[in-house]
């Protein structure tokens, strides 16, 4: 009886001196680097999740902090265990810190994450705010999934208003998905456009042109072309745009994706493609229904260059409907990480020649 007095009093003991934690885990179709910056960076977060202002740190060891509606604010120390894998992070949680961690873990068909939420308190205190850790997660983890498996790590921009407005997908080039890609998003949303900027590369970013010949080399076009198709599905789901008035920009590598995409749906009211690398197989270019823009550079001026002319002669003779412009730059003016390719001129004379076009095919 004394025994099992003692290992009841043990048992109590140790209860009320334990962490509690809270665990949760949801699977995604997304990349475990999607799911990863989806949590990690502020402007992927404010992408899926309901808050007015989020700052995340890049370093290792830095402040991250996000306001919520009605001015409550969440802070702490965010911690980088392994990139794109594992981090953790603090809560400061008025009289105590709780904390996180996330793992993302590569599952056959996309990422298992798993959040750890520890809660340093004990006894009747620990198991009510256990309760309300609980409740935040299994609200906020299926809007995360949401997103990951509609438009995984995609910017959406919109006009200002609640109209129906027409919309754009936006393919970007090389890079990636880089700030250049988002301020054209928000360049193109600012005239009237929603328009939704896709994550073909699964997370993959950089401003190495090295890397970035890596990134074209290695990607799957199949898997890009999915990324585009789930994307596209959510613009057309979308309450604010009008689905009959859809059309596709593409930069670099992403103009010849425009290419297959507007030859795979009828659905895009037309595409425009900033020089891309080359054009699609003949059997694809047989099927593009909508009218097409190509806008290609040449330092000389405005003739068209051999690579050019020779891309026009193939769209003529597959019998696509195109418009081939050829502005004053080099092919590459529009990212800065093309170095000395780029042009701010360049850009400028682009973007108005497809506003323009875009204009004329989906608002009149």
């Amino acid at each position: 009886m004394r025994f099992l007095l003692l290992i009841t009093t043990l048992f109590a003991a140790s209860c009320a001196f334990a962490t509690e934690t809270v665990v949760r885990t949801v699977e995604t179709s997304a990349s475990p680097l999607q799911a990863y910056r989806a949590v990690s960076e502020d402007w992927i977060y404010k992408q899926w999740n309901d808050v007015e202002a989020a700052s995340f740190g890049v370093a290792p060891e830095s402040p991250w902090r996000i306001i919520l509606p009605g001015g409550v604010i969440s802070e702490g120390i965010l911690n980088i265990l392994e990139p794109g894998k594992t981090f953790a992070y603090s809560i400061f949680r008025g009289t105590f810190i709780s904390e996180v961690r996330i793992d993302f873990e590569p599952t056959d068909s996309g990422t298992l994450i798993r959040v750890s939420h520890e809660i340093p308190l004990k006894g009747g205190v620990a198991m009510m705010e256990a309760t309300s850790v609980g409740g935040i997660w299994d609200r906020t983890l299926p809007k995360l999934t949401a997103y990951l498996d509609s438009r995984p790590n995609s910017y959406l921009a919109r006009p200002r208003g609640s109209n129906q407005y027409p919309a754009i997908l936006l393919l970007h080039d090389r890079f990636g998905l880089t700030n250049s890609m988002r301020d054209f998003a928000d360049s193109l949303a600012l005239r009237g456009y929603v328009v939704l900027a896709v994550d073909m590369f699964k997370g993959d970013r950089t401003s190495d042109v090295s890397q970035a010949r890596r990134f074209v080399s290695l990607v799957n076009e199949d898997e890009a072309m999915a990324a585009i198709g789930s994307c596209w599905r959510a613009l057309e789901a979308d309450s604010g745009v009008n689905r009959k008035r859809i059309g596709i920009v593409g930069i670099g590598f992403g103009g010849k994706l425009a290419m297959r995409a507007v030859a795979a749906s009828s659905a895009f009211r037309c595409a425009a493609a900033w020089y891309p690398p080359d054009a699609p197989a003949d059997s694809i270019l047989q099927r593009i229904a909508a009218p097409l823009m190509i806008v290609n550079a040449n330092p000389a001026g405005t003739d068209p260059t051999p690579q050019a002319s020779a891309m026009s002669q193939r769209l003529v003779q597959q019998g696509v409907r195109a418009e081939s412009l050829v502005i004053k730059g080099d092919d590459g003016f529009f990212e800065t990480a093309n170095g000395a390719a780029y042009s701010a001129a360049a850009t400028t004379d682009a973007m108005r020649v497809t506003l323009s076009f875009l204009d004329r095919r989906l608002k009149l």
